[in-house]
């Protein structure tokens, strides 16, 4: 006899009589026993979450035509923007077809190699790669490898002719920063932070040493992180130092090479801790230039001399600008790019390095975003970036100040893609009044209200904005829409946006992602029944809580590694680094407002909850999954809607690493999910390939001044 989970019934989870008593309020925990994923009866609940789950998902229409279309929009070709290392290009790139991206370095003579072909089997067949970067030379390669979804990374040093491993595994290293010297033959970087070493700090290594003989340079505190970089000559030695989120601003550090060994650097002070958020870049000039918020919530730029580099020498150079936030800048002989976000998409500027005077525009592909901004050394003309927006692939952009000309790679376009599709800027108004906008991606022939997956993240002064996604083209071609919004606590609208999201003002957030939701609904272009919320850790967090103040403006929601437990966010996971972004429970203030809206604490028995699935992984160390095991059996519990409440578990899958095979079978899920239950059935034949006439250029983000609703209306 199949077993109630197995025919599509929601486990049983009991209910125990678990409640701390914190500043005077008694805060019931009744799934606390789920925390303790080892004990026998957490082990029993997950089994019969994964038959309900295997249940669920076998009912929903086309979940191979589904998973079909997520692997053709991924298998796209694209290549980063190219790193020069003396005479050798190093980028990462995808060649339709293939299961991973390659790590290839061209030299002089060529051919591309792929490096990552040149592991040792164990590493090549499992390997995950999170952080790569070359010696100055170019001959050698530092290299941040994991396996099995773990993001405890090893550092290896490969030697780039041969690709043989020369050093390595140095263990516990993370997304170690790394700093190469001149030479190519010293390097530092960063290690710490695990069990076998807890306390962080930055190493000085030796090509060829034995790594375990490294000294500690600076740091040696469990609970800060830190970055660190060489000048161009040597001389200077940079480090920041962070509590883990950008909510607290930063250390900046810097050492004269020149005056102490490089083993035992003496820093001097730039900027105390909890400041600002500052940056430093090393000009081959012997300059200091700064990206600051210090003085700028948008953010600007300043030159100081090193041997003064006290904010009492910075002279302003470029920003800050109130409409827009500076991202990223490069130094291109005697100019400087600058790249700034406004409204979310990106722009590019050309300015005098002297004295910052703004000369032209950098023409862009279209409105998107703009990444890293690379140069070579020696070479004042040119400069690289890649660039994508909501329907094309990333591709590299090649700017020539001579010519003022932007050249776009000539990638294939997708074997499949929505025929005519257009974007759009809508705009709508918080509970508190404050302004929010959103990105709407939709097909170009669809009238009235549509299937539409409202996303945002709304944390840590972190942008959203709207980029190539397989998800959201496999959505469009189904004939659903896509919406980006961006909400407070993201950086969209510089350091006050953030501010304005964070700790007490968390609910801020939720207010914005539920007034895009009325919005949508309030003006026809979506309805209750069509709109599906979806969000990704701290995303996942504002959707479970959007979920449960409003449940009746949602027919599904998906929250992919979700906090839900606020009261107890800090005893797992990275949850200790983050108080800085929502507080801590231990002060009173900051626990009523966590009490408040903490997801797990507002499920409310026999309310009408919309179909939710939690997606986690049993090896994420960032985000524990007992949040969304204890949320999903609140909620199962609680809820009377028609739709289910499920969890999906995947293992050996870190916070966001994913491989290909298990990026189409999690997403695939997710969308055919969310289209069962906003009513979405257009996904054919054609996006499981088919031919298809080609792509339609979303073109322009246009401004919305007229409503579906309200033309509608007019019209009548």
């Amino acid at each position: 006899m199949p077993s109630p989970a197995a025919s599509g019934e929601a486990p049983f989870a009991h209910r125990d009589t678990t409640a701390d008593m914190l500043h005077g309020v008694l805060v019931p925990d009744p799934y606390r026993w789920l925390e303790d994923r080892s004990s026998a009866a957490t082990r029993s609940w997950s089994a019969d979450q994964d038959l309900h789950w295997s249940a669920v998902r076998d009912r929903l229409p086309g979940l191979d035509r589904w998973r079909a279309a997520v692997a053709e929009h991924l298998d796209v070709d694209y290549a980063s923007a190219p790193i020069w290392r003396g005479r050798t290009r190093f980028e990462m790139r995808h060649t339709r077809g293939g299961t991973r991206p390659g790590l290839y370095a061209t030299g002089p003579d060529g051919p591309a190699r792929n490096l990552l072909d040149l592991l040792p089997p164990h590493l090549a067949a499992a390997a995950e790669l999170h952080a790569w970067r070359p010696s100055p030379d170019g001959d050698r390669l530092a290299l941040n490898l994991a396996v099995g979804g773990s993001e405890q990374a090893a550092l290896y040093i490969m030697d780039v002719a041969s690709g043989r491993i020369t050093d390595g595994p140095i263990e516990g290293c993370g997304h170690s920063s790394v700093a190469w010297f001149p030479c190519g033959r010293r390097l530092y970087y960063v290690r710490g932070g695990t069990d076998e070493a807890p306390r962080r700090g930055v190493y000085l290594h030796n090509v060829g040493a034995d790594w375990r003989d490294d000294p500690q340079v600076y740091g040696g505190d469990q609970d800060r992180y830190y970055s660190v970089s060489v000048s161009p000559d040597g001389n200077w030695a940079a480090v920041s130092v962070t509590d883990g989120s950008a909510a607290s601003g930063n250390e900046l550090l810097l050492s004269d090479l020149r005056s102490a060994p490089p083993e035992r650097p003496v820093p001097v002070q730039v900027q105390a801790p909890g400041t600002a958020s500052s940056g430093i870049t090393f000009g081959t000039d012997g300059l200091l230039y700064i990206l600051t918020n210090r003085e700028a919530p948008n953010r600007r730029i300043v030159v100081a001399d090193p041997e003064r580099p006290g904010h009492d020498g910075w002279r302003p150079l470029a920003g800050p600008d109130p409409g827009a936030v500076i991202v990223d800048f490069a130094i291109v002989g005697d100019h400087l790019l600058v790249s700034w976000s406004r409204s979310a998409l990106s722009e590019v500027s050309l300015h005098r390095l002297g004295d910052g005077e703004r000369l032209r525009e950098v023409p862009l592909p279209g409105e998107g975003k703009v990444g890293p901004l690379l140069t070579r050394a020696g070479d004042g003309d040119r400069a690289w970036f890649s660039y994508t927006d909501v329907t094309t692939s990333p591709r590299v952009v090649t700017y020539r100040i001579s010519t003022g000309l932007a050249e776009s790679g000539t990638e294939r376009p997708n074997r499949s893609q929505p025929t005519a599709v257009r974007t759009d800027r809508i705009r709508c108004v918080s509970a508190d009044g404050t302004p929010i906008e959103m990105i709407m991606v939709r097909p170009r022939a669809a009238h009235g209200p549509i299937s539409t997956i409202l996303s945002g993240y709304g944390g840590f002064g972190t942008s959203r904005p709207p980029t190539y996604s397989a998800a959201t083209m496999a959505w469009l071609r189904a004939g659903g829409g896509y919406v980006s919004a961006s909400l407070r606590g993201g950086g969209e609208h510089g350091e006050t946006w953030h501010a304005a999201g964070r700790r007490h003002g968390k609910q801020n957030v939720i207010d914005d992602l539920l007034a895009c939701a009325r919005h949508l609904i309030d003006e026809g272009w979506t309805s209750r029944e069509r709109l599906a919320v979806w969000g990704g850790s701290n995303g996942a967090l504002v959707a479970a809580a959007a979920v449960t103040q409003d449940p009746d403006l949602f027919a599904a929601a998906v929250c992919t590694a979700p906090l839900c437990d606020m009261v107890r966010y800090e005893s797992s996971g990275l949850g200790p680094i983050w108080r800085s972004e929502y507080g801590t429970v231990a002060d009173a203030e900051d626990f009523r407002h966590l009490l408040a809206y903490s997801p797990y604490h507002r499920v409310t028995d026999g309310r009408r909850y919309p179909a939710t699935l939690f997606t986690v992984s049993e090896d994420d160390e960032r985000v524990d999954p007992l949040h969304g095991r204890k949320m999903c059996a609140a909620l199962q519990r609680a809820s009377t809607g028609p739709g289910p409440v499920a969890i999906r578990r995947d293992r050996r899958v870190g916070h966001g690493n994913r491989a290909l095979a298990s990026t189409v079978a999690h997403t695939g899920d997710v969308l055919a999910f969310m289209a069962a239950h906003t009513g979405l059935l257009g996904l054919d034949e054609a996006a499981s390939g088919g031919d298809d006439p080609g792509l339609e250029a979303a073109g322009r983000v246009e401004a919305v001044e007229e409503f579906p609703r309200a033309a509608a209306e007019r019209a009548s």
